[in-house]
């Protein structure tokens, strides 16, 4: 699953529409929220001319993404648990990618077998006593 945080809070994002990071006088959110194995595909809209906001720069990956002056471009990973920041190639602005482990999923759990209560009304299932 895929979210981000904005302001304290966390809000739920689409894996398929991906998270949308405006780039002003800093990277809006700034953290982001991802499970590793998922891809993962970050939006950057640049909403500013400002020289600093013209890449985004992933070092730890190797990777990096030029923005066109108010426009949009993307990029998709998919990536182990970890933390990955992401800067301009001044290093004003910064952001980080938090990668976490899967979570696994809960077996079933089973519902243990009750005995009617006494003076209860058979069940369905409960042989019927022919006594009196």
């Amino acid at each position: 699953m895929l979210t981000t945080r904005a302001f304290g809070r966390r809000r739920l994002r689409s894996v398929r529409r991906g998270v949308l990071v405006r780039v002003r006088t800093q990277y809006e959110p700034a953290t982001i929220l991802a499970t590793a194995g998922e891809p993962i595909l970050l939006r950057f809209r640049r909403e500013t001319a400002a020289a600093s906001a013209r890449r985004v720069i992933f070092p730890a990956l190797g990777r990096s993404i030029e923005l066109p002056i108010f426009g949009e471009a993307a990029l998709e990973l998919s990536l182990e648990p970890g933390r990955y920041e992401f800067t301009c190639e001044q290093g004003l602005l910064r952001g980080v990618l938090e990668v976490g482990e899967p979570r696994r999923p809960q077996a079933p759990r089973s519902v243990p077998h009750r005995r009617p209560r006494a003076g209860s009304a058979p069940s369905a299932t409960a042989p019927l006593d022919s006594r009196p």
